[in-house]
Formats: structure tokens, sequence, C-alpha cells
């Protein structure tokens, strides 16, 4: 399928695909008070949804590619039932189940390191504490 240029094009795709007869009908199913929320975006060519817009159409059409409702590219509706919903994104965007266990191996490693840390601090921290207590003493003495 071609790419649809704008937001209000795929709009009244989704109208004529979901039976729908207008944007007043569409703006009512929405919730909105009148279909001017609707219309500003046939205002300009690059005219941008709200998020408030994106999630009343993803939350009304559930089968709604939102990938495509935002960009125009692929198809207007999922036709798999575990996609709903879903922006496609390429897998490689993704770590491998490999990059994910050096990491948490990694995160554990990290968490040792910061406890020795905070035992070598307590130790510092105990001997300056026992080096005071010593001078004061001392001084008390003279």
């Amino acid at each position: 399928m071609k790419k649809i240029q704008t937001i209000f094009d795929r709009i009244l795709i989704i109208i004529e695909r979901k039976g729908i007869r207008n944007v007043a009908e569409l703006s009512s199913l929405l919730g909105y008070g009148s279909p001017q929320k609707i219309y500003r975006l046939r205002q300009t060519q690059d005219s941008k949804p709200s998020y408030d817009i994106i999630q009343d159409f993803s939350n009304k059409f559930e089968d709604l590619n939102v990938r495509w409702f935002l960009t125009g590219e692929g198809e207007p509706f999922q036709t798999s039932p575990h996609s709903k919903n879903m922006v496609a994104e390429p897998a490689e965007n993704y770590k491998t189940q490999s990059e994910i266990e050096r990491l948490k191996n990694k995160i554990a490693e990290l968490e040792i390191e910061k406890k020795a840390l905070i035992l070598a601090l307590r130790e510092v921290s105990a001997g300056k504490r026992s080096a005071s207590k010593t001078d004061s003493a001392s001084k008390k003495k003279k």
C-alpha cells in the first residue's frame, strides 16, 4: 500500500474502512463534543495529532496500526490478534537474549562492588571516629 501523506487522509481511510458516515460521527464515537478537534488536522499538510487524539484512536480502534496512523507506512489495520495497538519496530532495535544476560551479570557485579565500597567507607569512617576519640582522650589527660 502506498504511503498516505497526511494524518487527515489517514483519518478518512479509517472512516471509510470502519463504515463510519463522516467526521462528525467519528467525533461522536471518540467522545468529542464537536468535529473541530479532527478538522483542525486538515488545516495544513504537516498537521500532527496530539497525544490525546492518538490515544483516543488507538483505544477506540484496537486493530489500528498506530505506526501507520502516525507515519502512513504499512497497513491501516493489524490482522494478527497478537499485535493490537503495537507500533512495529525493527527487531534489531532490541537486545538479544545473550546481551540481556550479559547486562544482568554486569549489574550483579556492580552490586557486589557497591557493597564492598560501602563496607570500606564504613571502616574508614569508624577509623576516623576512633582516632578522634583517642585524640580527645589524650587532650583531656594533659
